[in-house]
């Protein structure tokens, strides 16, 4: 009862011009052959896209695959999610398992309890990250702002990285800009890892804090996911003002995350 009411409720709430949109429940499989010329919904299982959308996509399925050319924005809710495709503007994913491994053309919006930017993706824009685990093995040209209990830099990012965590570095990595890292205590100078920019660490006791990984366990799972559609949907919604709650409630997650609870 309460996915069909949150179904409605996001429906209700998409601007007009996006009725002639298609919406698909149950599994779902665009296939290679095939192109969706307008914005698509999908509320299932699964969610497979291989062939063109000409608009955005938005799915909130289980599993989630996508090879598609997208157009448009892409949205994902899942426990799953695979992007190997082509995203011409910005993809917001939650979920559990989030893997990466296509061009987004701009910014990648990502929670996740185990999160990868793999070594054949290419992001355009910048990448905003909380999560348990957050690799990034391919290339992000604009920065990287990461909350995760354990980040690990294979690739490269040509801005600035800002860091809430821990950090690991093999010696392909490599940072173009600054590298700001926020903990508390004693941080080690980062090594394997050629920095362009400045290293500068921020050790107050108010800086932010790694979400331990325990959280990222139970959390994601798809009935909570479903709880949380409606408000990504609003994101989804209201692109342009995505970007700027992310900034403002990373440095100060659980103090966010508190306010709310009360509110």
């Amino acid at each position: 009862m309460l996915k069909k009411v949150l179904i409605a409720v996001i429906i209700a709430a998409t601007p007009l011009s996006a009725l002639a949109a298609s919406v698909h429940f149950g599994d779902y499989f665009l296939k290679g052959a095939q192109s969706a010329s307008d914005d698509v919904y999908v509320f299932g299982e699964t969610a497979t896209f291989a062939g063109r959308v000409e608009g955005d996509s938005f799915a909130a399925s289980r599993s989630i695959f996508s090879q598609s050319e997208i157009a448009g924005d892409a949205l994902f809710l899942g426990e799953t999610v695979r992007v190997e495709g082509v995203i011409s503007d910005d993809i917001r994913v939650v979920g559990g398992v989030v893997v990466i491994n296509g061009s987004v053309a701009d910014d990648v919006i990502v929670i996740g309890s185990r999160v990868t930017i793999g070594p054949d993706a290419l992001v355009g824009g910048t990448l905003y990250a909380i999560g348990g685990e957050v690799e990034i093995r391919g290339k992000v040209l604009g920065g990287a702002k990461v909350n995760a209990a354990r980040f690990l830099l294979t690739g490269a990012v040509e801005g600035d990285v800002e860091l809430w965590g821990k950090a690991a570095f093999e010696k392909t990595a490599r940072i173009g800009g600054d590298f700001i890292q926020h903990a508390s205590g004693k941080t080690a100078a980062p090594v394997n890892v050629t920095v362009g920019g400045n290293v500068i660490f921020d050790t107050a006791e108010r800086g932010g804090m790694g979400i331990p990984r325990s959280f990222f366990g139970g959390v994601f799972s798809l009935k909570v996911l479903m709880a949380l559609m409606l408000g990504f949907a609003l994101f989804f919604l209201a692109r342009e003002r995505t970007e700027e709650v992310l900034l403002d409630v990373l440095p100060n997650f659980w103090m966010r995350a508190l306010r709310g609870l009360l509110i």
